[in-house]
């Protein structure tokens, strides 16, 4: 690993080992956005029941979830393209080529095939992370819900 280290180090130079940190650091963003929509939407939700609660049933926790997950996914999905491409040419072109780096990135995907092509392949990106967010959203719901009804009592 020390070797590795070296290496990179002595060829590329230190500043590439945070060559991608923009691209990484967006990517984070992707989680923030999901429970920030989420949170906004299930108290909208919730403040228009005729009944008071504090929980969502797992059916709406689930439904909100997708949604919640497709916006955030929706803003930050240009980033995994750019981050995608970035990866590629550092693969397919010769070692001591510098990639371009976010910003290039993003801009020579608009130039070459117009805004849209920012999100080309979002589909499967999309499907599969919503399933995942509904799923795992209605569920933490669900065990809060169990777990203040059994710490502080009351209906389940």
């Amino acid at each position: 690993m020390v070797a590795t280290f070296l290496s990179i180090w002595e060829d590329e130079g230190f500043a590439s080992f945070y060559r991608s940190l923009n691209a990484s650091l967006i990517l984070c963003i992707n989680p923030a956005i999901t429970y920030v929509v989420f949170d906004f939407i299930k108290s909208r939700v919730l403040s228009s029941k005729k009944t008071p609660t504090e929980y969502l049933t797992t059916m709406e926790a689930f439904f909100v979830g997708a949604f919640s997950k497709a916006v955030a996914s929706t803003v930050t999905f240009p980033a995994v393209r750019a981050k995608t491409k970035m990866t590629a040419f550092k693969k397919t072109h010769a070692s001591a080529e510098q990639p371009p780096g976010m910003i290039e990135t993003l801009q020579g995907i608009v130039d070459h095939g117009g805004f849209m092509a920012l999100y080309a392949g979002i589909g499967p990106q999309i499907s599969k992370g919503i399933l995942q967010e509904a799923l795992m959203l209605s569920i933490k719901e669900r065990i809060g819900q169990l777990t203040s009804s059994l710490i502080v009592g009351g209906k389940q």
